[in-house]
């Protein structure tokens, strides 16, 4: 398969990654903080700020830890969202390396150059890769877990065993939610092994386990009874809501709704395209698509089953987004061989009208991730998004539109002034804008607190509100102040406002 890529594609074995990769990083870092900061990234913006502070366990009361260790390494101390989003890309340009390493394995002909535009194109990716969050970073450590865990099932290693075991023990330490992945050696061992080796596959599969046991239990001991943490069991138990009743019309919505999300995230066709490939897997019962195949499956089951469809967000599917997009290919190379008559893009039996129909068949594929992939880099405000995921990440008061001009606004005039919020989350947002020399403060204080007249410090100018509506109102109209609006910011779509009132 090696020769057939180098000698039909013009590429050196490893010519066609490390373009692919590079392209990747472009499609990327071009304009990486068009989209304004989001609620999420201040938080975890704010949180890597707080392992510089000697407060490291702060974020595994959220379920998260290691992702926000990671953004500490780049961005402690600047006021630059572009670093903190370039924190994420790095650890996703990690994640699609091992899936094209993935895909040379699983795929022939150009299929592996396909799934890697694919995931370059893919809106669900395009978006959140470029986000100061941790779905990308899971994504990363998954299909590295699922990588290594092919070679250990297969290998007399100890050390690819460890290596495995380590990216375990991280996957788990990264997101709560991720303990679901915990069955990756497990299904390793099930599916891909043989009878000749099935011992050495559970030795590997042991070794694996307590290898990540042996990082993963002191780790959650020193959370417990030093950092106080609840490791985000109460924040997980309260978004499974109330199982007593209606359990079966909970997991139909929570499906249909996850669904709604991959069609609209997905494009129409890359959602067939990933639904084609996961049964054409179990269809076929290769092992290692049926290897990837089952992973989805089983995960996506218990995202399904154990979260209400009112607290899923299509940023959930993230951690799948390599798995996805190999069965995607996985089918989609199989299409092409089909059209063109043979199983190779330049095969003698292809006739030339074949090969255009596939071209066109696939570049109706991409064309909705190539049109998205534009609208994130110079129009973000009119992507095609879900009307909840719009509001949360565009028009509604969790976007970080509205915060920036204002930030940047009284930053540039010199003004020695405090910028106050009501809420922890519009001054971390205001706080991503401001470099720590700026002589705008952000900071928070109470209702209460400001209609008493309390300054949290005088030395620092004048103090001078920032309201969210309508998600402010109740407290404006609550407190009878009398203030004077000194700006507007609207949001797109002018379902939220931010004022600025002194």
């Amino acid at each position: 398969m090696g020769k057939s890529v180098e000698t039909k594609i013009g590429f050196r074995p490893l010519g066609w990654p490390l373009a692919l990769i590079l392209l990747y990083w472009f499609t990327r870092l071009h304009n990486l903080d068009s989209l304004p900061v989001f609620l999420d990234e201040g938080i975890h913006i704010n949180w890597a700020r707080l392992v510089w502070r000697l407060q490291p366990f702060h974020p595994a009361s959220d379920g998260k830890l290691l992702s926000i260790w990671l953004q500490a390494i780049f961005w402690p101390f600047t006021g630059t969202l572009w670093v903190a989003r370039v924190s994420t890309v790095l650890a996703a340009t990690v994640g699609f390396a091992t899936m094209l390493a993935f895909a040379y394995r699983l795929l022939t002909g150009m299929g592996p150059v396909l799934s890697g535009i694919l995931y370059i194109v893919f809106p669900l990716t395009v978006f959140f890769d470029r986000m100061a969050l941790v779905d990308a970073v899971s994504a990363s450590e998954v299909i590295l877990l699922l990588y290594l865990t092919v070679h250990a099932t297969r290998s007399t290693s100890r050390r690819v065993g460890f290596l495995a075991g380590l990216i375990l023990a991280v996957t788990l330490l990264t997101k709560l939610t991720n303990i679901v992945f915990i069955i990756v050696p497990l299904m390793g061992l099930l599916i891909l092994s043989t009878p000749e080796k099935r011992r050495l596959a559970v030795r590997q599969s042991a070794f694996i386990y307590l290898t990540a046991a042996a990082l993963v239990l002191p780790t959650v001991a020193i959370l417990i009874y030093f950092g106080g943490s609840d490791l985000g069991f109460d924040l997980l138990i309260f978004k499974m809501g109330d199982w007593e009743s209606g359990r079966l019309e909970s997991v139909g919505k929570s499906f249909l709704y996850i669904m709604e999300l991959l069609w609209i995230m997905g494009t129409p066709g890359l959602a067939v395209a990933i639904l084609s490939g996961a049964a054409l897997t179990l269809w076929n019962r290769k092992s290692l698509p049926l290897y990837l195949s089952s992973i989805l499956v089983i995960s996506t089951a218990a995202l399904v089953g154990r979260t209400e469809a009112g607290y899923i967000e299509s940023r959930y599917l993230m951690v799948n987004s390599h798995i996805g997009i190999l069965l995607a290919g996985y089918f989609l190379s199989q299409l092409w061989g089909v059209i063109c008559g043979s199983s190779k893009w330049f095969g003698k039996s292809g006739m030339p009208v074949r090969r255009v129909l596939a071209v066109m068949t696939m570049s109706a594929v991409m064309w909705p991730g190539i049109s998205f992939l534009f609208h994130v880099w110079n129009s973000p405000h009119d992507l095609p998004m879900h009307k909840d995921e719009r509001w949360e990440y565009i028009t509604g008061w969790p976007s970080g539109y509205g915060f920036r001009e204002i930030a940047q606004s009284y930053h540039a005039r010199g003004e020695t002034v405090q910028l106050a919020t009501f809420d922890l989350g519009g001054w971390q947002r205001l706080s991503v804008y401001l470099p720590p020399w700026s002589d705008v403060t952000p900071v928070r204080v109470s209702p209460d607190e400001f209609a008493s007249g309390l300054m949290p410090n005088a030395n620092l100018g004048r103090l001078l509100l920032v309201l969210d509506h309508p998600k402010d109102d109740e407290h404006l109209s609550r407190l009878h102040l009398d203030l004077t609006t000194l700006a507007t910011y609207p949001r797109p779509g002018h379902e939220s406002v931010l004022k600025v009132y002194a």
